[in-house]
C-alpha cells in the first residue's frame, strides 16, 4: 500500500469538503463572486479562509482558541493489514458499521479501516472514548468520497430520514448517543447538528 497524506485523510474522515479541495487543480466554475442574493459566491480571498490549513491551525474552545497547527506526517501504510474493509466485497457496507465494529471489538491498540473507492454516503459518528483507529482510502484520494448532504439546521424528521432512513443507528451501538442528540429534538423545530 502507498502512503496517504494525512491532510487528505483528515478531510476524508471529517467531511467531504468539496469547497476545500486538497487537489492542486480546482474545477472551474461559471459562478463569479459575489454571486446573487439567493446564491452568494465567495471571492478567492474569502474562500482562502476556508482551507484545511486554517481549519487545523488552532485547538481548544471557540471562545479561547490556542494556536497549535496540526501538521501530521504522512501515514505509512506499508505492511498494514486492515482490520476492516468498507465497500463492495469488504467486511462492512458503511464506514459507520466498520467504526462500530472497531469499537465493539474491545481492542485498545490501533486498528485500521480500509475504505474502498466509491461514494460512501452516511454520517460517521466516533465517540470520544473510541479506541485509536485509522481510516484510509485505497486508490487516489478523489476516488474515496465520504459524504452526507445535511443542512446544519435541519428539522429532526429530515435528519432521521437522511442519516438513518432504514434504522441504521440502534440503541446500544457505539454511535447511538450521538445520533440520538439530534434525532430526539423537537420534531417541529429546526436544530443545530453536533
Amino acid at each position: 500500500m502507498k502512503k496517504l497524506a494525512a491532510p487528505a485523510l483528515a478531510v476524508v474522515f471529517l467531511l467531504s469538503l468539496n469547497a476545500c479541495s486538497l487537489m492542486n487543480s480546482r474545477p472551474s466554475s461559471p459562478q463569479v463572486a459575489p454571486g446573487s442574493a439567493s446564491r452568494p459566491v465567495l471571492s478567492a480571498t474569502e474562500a482562502a479562509r476556508f482551507m484545511p490549513a486554517r481549519y487545523f491551525a488552532q485547538r481548544g474552545s471557540l471562545s479561547a482558541p490556542v494556536t497549535d497547527p496540526w501538521a501530521p506526517a504522512a501515514i505509512d501504510l506499508a505492511g498494514v493489514k486492515p482490520d476492516f474493509t468498507v465497500g463492495k466485497g469488504g467486511t462492512h457496507a458503511t464506514v459507520q458499521q466498520a467504526v462500530n465494529a472497531a469499537i465493539a471489538g474491545g481492542k485498545r491498540t490501533r486498528q485500521y479501516i480500509r475504505i474502498l473507492p466509491g461514494i460512501h454516503t452516511g454520517a460517521v459518528y466516533v465517540p470520544i472514548d473510541a479506541p485509536p483507529f485509522t481510516l484510509f482510502g485505497t486508490g487516489k484520494p478523489e476516488e474515496v468520497d465520504i459524504q452526507l448532504t445535511l443542512d446544519a439546521r435541519t428539522p429532526p424528521r429530515a435528519y432521521i430520514a437522511a442519516v438513518s432512513p432504514a434504522g441504521q443507528f440502534k440503541a446500544g451501538e457505539p454511535a447511538w448517543e450521538m445520533y440520538k442528540v439530534c434525532a430526539e429534538q423537537n420534531p417541529d423545530k429546526p436544530m443545530d447538528t453536533p
